[in-house]
């Protein structure tokens, strides 16, 4: 493990160097890939999830932006989407389109969310993503590998479904192959679900209680969040630490109110990926 932290030594050296405006080699000429291609080798030959070739094995265009763009628009009233043809999100990868698209909806009085990410399915590497935690990138390339296993699959399931298994896929899997792989990140990838399901179960309160409004629901959820920026690490606090709104409840609805369910349908003894296959029968649109 200590070769994973020199790494990130190295890392943190170019970006030291890059803030000082003195020239700079790119990320990727400076940090070793090791810790992606060990978990990409246990996804394909352990959890024998179908993945690209190319899963996390190309850098994103070295001139552009690290992170990926996802707005979110609801219902100043209620936890809906205000997008056409209940549209979940719309994406883009430059910020400047991205803010001036929130803006529009803002003015027109509807909550909104631009959630800002480092890892998408399509699985690029990038200088942010590479300078989060280990168990971080752990969690991120099984869940984007849970995304392309499904859609290669050509199985038609609720989008939600989809996302709270995803998570689940990189709790549960992420557990088992840090045990065995890396032992000393265990502790790490507990704390990182602790606070990713504490914001979870909050959530899905607030979710639940929203039709009687209860104050004191969004304050129990806000002094979660107050948890991430206390206990969350860089990947949970670009994760998680917006401002609690409808749009921001109508994104992590898709992820939380279905994830304990899938946690423990993964979960426990048996095949994992019997388990996975009946997880995404169960959750096929009928």
């Amino acid at each position: 493990m200590h070769s994973i932290h020199f790494k990130n030594v190295l890392l943190w050296l170019f970006l030291f160097v890059a803030g000082l405006g003195l020239p700079a080699q790119h990320c990727s000429e400076v940090y070793d890939t090791a810790l992606f291609q060990r978990t990409v080798n246990f996804i394909k030959s352990n959890l024998q999830l179908k993945v690209r070739d190319n899963f996390y094995m190309q850098w994103k265009p070295h001139d552009s932006d690290s992170m990926y763009y996802y707005l979110y628009v609801s219902k100043p009233d209620t936890i809906q989407t205000a997008l056409d043809g209940n549209r979940v999100f719309y994406y883009f990868t430059s910020a400047d389109t991205a803010a001036i698209q929130e803006q529009f909806y803002r003015e027109s009085g509807m909550h909104t969310l631009l959630y800002k990410t480092a890892g998408t399915s399509g699985a690029e590497l990038n200088c942010k993503l590479v300078g989060y935690p280990a168990e971080a990138i752990v969690f991120i390339l099984l869940h984007e590998a849970t995304h392309q296993h499904i859609r290669g699959s050509e199985t038609k399931i609720n989008y939600a479904f989809e996302e709270a298994m995803c998570d689940a896929v990189a709790v549960v899997a992420g557990r088992k192959y840090l045990r065995k792989a890396h032992p000393s990140l265990r502790k790490a990838f507990r704390l990182q679900t602790m606070v990713l399901e504490g914001v979870y179960k909050h959530s899905n309160n607030y979710i639940d209680g929203y039709a009687t409004f209860n104050s004191g629901l969004k304050i129990r959820l806000e002094k979660a969040l107050k948890t991430v920026e206390k206990n969350g690490n860089a990947f949970m606090k670009d994760r998680m630490l917006y401002p609690v709104n409808n749009a921001y409840l109508r994104r992590i609805s898709d992820y939380s109110v279905h994830y304990f369910r899938m946690k423990k349908l993964l979960g426990g003894k048996g095949d994992f990926s019997n388990k996975l296959h009946q997880a995404i029968e169960l959750s096929k649109i009928k």
